[in-house]
């Protein structure tokens, strides 16, 4: 079964407004001998990223849109997705590391505002 893909929207992550990325842990195992030395070693050898982003100005139907995506396509966090990581155009196989958090633009605009959290799913995917 080939994996759903993120909706394509007309608003896209603002860059300059918060995105961030990172790996999800330090993988390093750090022991301390009696004599102060510290040795280490890796727990693993693939760490996940995360990304947060918010995307501003999205419409009704882009809202929508996005709530049928993680309500009942991917089962919110349940369902491994594609995205591209717009910061490099890189693919990534992704779920949502927790619920959008989505509120209305101020002024009564009618526009939302959508915060994001996904983390890397490690494996393979098509």
């Amino acid at each position: 079964m080939s994996q759903p893909s993120y909706p394509s929207l007309s608003a896209v992550p603002d860059l300059s407004e918060g995105f961030r990325k990172q790996r999800a842990y330090d993988p390093t195992i750090r022991d301390e001998a009696a004599d102060g030395y510290v040795f280490t070693r890796a727990r693993h050898t693939s760490v996940p990223y995360e990304w947060w982003f918010t995307l501003r100005d999205v419409s009704q139907t882009d809202m929508n849109s996005l709530d049928t995506f993680e309500t009942t396509t991917v089962n919110f966090g349940a369902t491994v997705f594609k995205w591209t990581d717009p910061s490099n155009s890189t693919l990534y196989y992704v779920q949502f590391a927790e619920p959008l958090q989505s509120e209305l633009e101020k002024g009564a605009t009618g526009l939302w505002i959508v915060k994001h959290h996904l983390i890397q799913a490690l494996g393979s995917y098509s």
